[in-house]
């Protein structure tokens, strides 16, 4: 394996420095996680805690996400409102 990769002109060849870059180059592509996981024989677990924190485009896809401020309150209507603002709980009427 390291004659291969001298060859090649890759430092350091190993069968896991292969799979790296498997699992990386798939999660660029928009590769989910199951997908890489089942390719890899590993749990999903493992991929995400592993390889996702090498993908800085799923980084900030996350970083966006959470940044929106928008969740399940803002999709959930509240009671006598057309404008889809949000009744807190502690505002909403009790049931009898």
């Amino acid at each position: 394996m390291l004659a291969l990769g001298k060859r090649a002109g890759v430092l350091n060849a190993h069968p896991h420095r292969f799979r790296d870059t498997l699992a990386v180059g798939m999660l660029l592509r928009e590769g989910s996680p199951y997908d890489v996981a089942k390719i890899l024989g590993d749990t999903i677990d493992t991929v995400e805690r592993h390889y996702t924190p090498f993908v800085k485009e799923l980084r900030d896809r996350v970083r966006v996400l959470l940044d929106a401020g928008s969740g399940l309150e803002s999709s959930i209507p509240a009671a006598g409102n057309s404008e889809g603002a949000v009744t807190p709980l502690s505002q909403s009427p009790k049931p009898n």
